[in-house]
């Protein structure tokens, strides 16, 4: 029961924070807004960096989900699982665009330096197996003969990877430039890291069917149809 609870006070401000940022919510507007007391809420999360960092550590349980998910599928072979893997967080962003704050609150210092030692240290961990992840399946990758990388070309080109699906996110939530980023196909998405895949790679072609990652990416986690 209280972790239904626990739940449903984080379901809210996830929306609180969406609508007023991570700076302006507040726990009684979350305790109003889920229509439970400020005391339950204050017992469950007694400040806002404690609900921050139980919203961010359920989004990252989520990516966790969703990589292990793109892992096991049998579809696509090793070097689209990377893809999709990157495509797959620009897609997520693009269905809710107005969660600003959520994404960056990795980079927030403050939130860190008074999170308990525990805490900061399973959010390392899961990070770490998070964005490991597709380094491995780049080297499962060169095993398999799909592509042709040095160790050094693989990290390199991840941390490629990971700049460039946060610069399409910094761009999505930017109210400027959101426009025309949420009008784009996920085979957009696609393309572009490819080619910045293929910076990085000692063969001139890759393997890629972007429709089918795109397929893949709508059927497997029911998001709303973009492409054309």
């Amino acid at each position: 029961m209280q972790q239904d609870v626990s739940e449903h006070i984080l379901d809210i401000a996830v929306l609180e924070i969406e609508q007023r940022g991570i700076v302006d919510f507040s726990l009684s507007g979350v305790a109003h807004s889920a229509h439970v007391s400020k005391s339950t809420v204050y017992k469950l999360y007694p400040t806002k960096d404690d609900v921050m960092l139980a919203v961010f550590r359920r989004e990252l349980l989520l990516r966790l989900q969703q990589a292990q998910s793109v892992s096991h599928c049998s579809l696509l072979n090793n070097v689209e699982k990377v893809l999709t893997f990157h495509a797959l967080s620009i897609a997520l962003q693009c269905q809710s665009p107005s969660q600003h704050g959520l994404k960056f609150l990795p980079t927030n210092p403050t939130l860190w330096h008074k999170a308990k030692k525990s805490r900061v240290d399973e959010m390392t961990a899961l990070l770490q197996r998070i964005y490991k992840f597709p380094e491995y399946l780049l080297e499962q990758a060169c095993i398999a003969a799909e592509i042709k990388m040095s160790p050094r070309q693989i990290v390199l080109a991840e941390l490629d990877l990971m700049a460039q699906e946060r610069g399409y996110i910094v761009n999505i939530l930017n109210v400027a430039t959101r426009n025309q980023y949420l009008c784009l196909p996920i085979e957009h998405y696609v393309g572009s890291l490819e080619h910045q895949l293929l910076t990085h790679c000692d063969n001139p072609v890759l393997i890629v069917d972007r429709a089918k990652i795109a397929r893949w990416i709508h059927r497997d986690l029911n998001l709303e149809t973009h492409s054309n």
